[in-house]
């Protein structure tokens, strides 16, 4: 589907489902790479964090009409985006780190203080 056949009322609906998840989400509709007519691109943005999402053009008609399929959608959308605002966490630390030093006694022996 190209951007030009969505119609305002789509851009609406994805406006206020957008609102509705969380007051910072942007969602906007994008043309996919691959040109599938059976789908269409919501690029869904919060802050620095972006992602694109595959939506079937028929959820999309159906949610503009039907309750239970707004709410799909809805659910949809708001998965994607907990899952784009979920930090990774860092890379594990190395489980075999060779010792700084010796683990024997100090070279002078075991006598401390002065004699």
């Amino acid at each position: 589907m190209r951007l030009r056949d969505i119609s305002p009322e789509h851009r609406r609906l994805l406006a206020q489902l957008a609102s509705g998840i969380s007051g910072r989400l942007e969602a906007d509709f994008v043309d996919l790479p691959g040109g599938d007519d059976a789908n269409v691109g919501v690029a869904l943005r919060e802050g620095t964090r972006n992602v694109v999402i595959e939506l079937p053009i028929a959820l999309l008609a159906h949610a503009a009409e039907d309750r239970v399929e707004r709410e799909r959608l809805r659910t949809r959308m708001k998965a994607r985006r907990d899952r784009m605002m979920v930090k990774t966490p860092p890379a594990p630390l190395p489980q075999n780190i060779p010792p700084m030093f010796s683990a024997g006694p100090p070279r002078g022996g075991f006598r401390g203080g002065r004699r």
